[in-house]
């Protein structure tokens, strides 16, 4: 049966082999968008967790009734550290400062100057950096609320992939006029919401406090647009599956007195179906393997990909703007999920066709 199937859909100059050709060209498409955006969109999501993760501590907690010391103790937490947040003027612009420098390996993005190595000395965002053009080595004055000031050296600047609002200003220690905060480095395995939980019931009045400056809204925000796009680009492979059910109902018809002769020699209508659906299998193979491949490839060379398309206009990825280079996060489970979606859904989209076309009249 998978011999007559594949005679039927590949027949000897018939319209209906480029019909099957341009299904398995429209299956590879499909599936290589969803490789591809999704992987892409992961990659964003990836990139920007750890820029943030490595400038601002797991968990940030207003309390006044805990002690750092007793919540050291807790198996679940590394380090507890009372730090400082609050926002001041630089230059006449509003700068959101912190002092949690020590808990965060926020030296790892620096891409000028050095670690910090004395009290004095802080850390300033590439975004603030460029907005007030400061420069390593070059002092500042923080002026902060209740006529508090503090003249800070910059020793570095940090970036953080998508331009996340993180503190414009890292340094080491309290800087006066800032809010109190408790910052809470996590054990390895530990939950930030279980911490958060037992945080809560030994004080009642405590309160969680984002230093992140909304890059969870940002992270939720990229997540519906991975799928709004995902629902947009398996429309793609919808339309090749259907299509692909149609060739299997009109290579049926265009087959009927075969149909009706085998059936006469005493051959199953449960087998004549298994001519079809091996048909819907013969396309679906090919082209989600194929769109695997493209997928991987575009993945692989992507920065080559955008240039190419940059030079024809189309830069859907701007760089300067996310201030990070085209990211991709690609697991081979990726890959296994997309090709399995797309070979079951053209099987199931065959599936009609194959019924009808293996009940039509002339079988009667």
């Amino acid at each position: 049966m998978a011999k007559l199937a594949w005679r039927m859909l590949w027949p000897q100059r018939s319209v209906l082999r480029v019909v099957a050709l341009v299904c398995v060209l429209g299956i590879a498409l499909g599936t290589m968008l969803q490789i591809v955006v999704r992987g892409v969109m992961d990659g964003m999501v990836a990139e920007i967790d750890a820029g943030v993760s490595a400038c601002v501590p797991p968990l940030l907690v207003k309390s006044k009734g805990l002690l750092p010391e007793a919540i050291e103790k807790w198996p679940e937490v590394h380090a507890c550290k009372r730090v400082s947040m609050g926002r001041g003027l630089v230059q006449g612009k509003e700068a959101l400062y912190a002092s949690w420098a020590d808990l965060v390996g926020g030296h790892s993005m620096l891409i000028q100057g050095h670690p910090i190595r004395a009290e004095h000395e802080v850390l300033v965002s590439k975004v603030y950096a460029e907005k007030l053009q400061l420069r390593v080595g070059q002092q500042l004055l923080l002026i902060t609320p209740g006529s508090g000031a503090a003249m800070l050296t910059v020793c570095g600047v940090f970036r953080v992939p998508g331009r996340m609002l993180v503190p414009d200003i890292l340094g080491r220690a309290s800087l006066p006029g800032g809010e109190e905060l408790l910052a809470i480095e996590l054990a390895d395995g530990a939950a930030r919401d279980v911490i958060l939980e037992r945080v809560c019931a030994a004080d009642a009045a405590a309160l969680a406090v984002d230093g992140s400056g909304g890059a969870g809204d940002w992270m939720v925000l990229i997540a519906k647009v991975k799928r709004a796009m995902g629902i947009i680009l398996y429309s793609a492979t919808l339309i090749a599956s259907f299509a692909a059910g149609g060739l299997m109902l009109v290579i049926g018809l265009l087959h009927r007195r075969l149909m009706a002769v085998l059936y006469a020699f005493g051959v199953e209508r449960a087998r004549l179906f298994l001519v079809f659906l091996y048909q819907g299998m013969m396309v679906a193979t090919p082209g989600a393997a194929l769109g695997a491949l493209l997928g991987m490839l575009v993945l692989r060379y992507r920065m080559q990909v955008q240039d190419v398309l940059r030079c024809w206009g189309l830069d859907a990825f701007p760089t300067d703007v996310l201030d990070m280079e085209l990211p991709a996060l690609a697991p081979p489970s990726l890959y296994i999920t997309q090709v399995v979606l797309a070979w079951g859904t053209v099987v199931l989209a065959s599936l009609p066709g194959a019924w009808v076309a293996s009940r039509c009249r002339s079988l009667r």
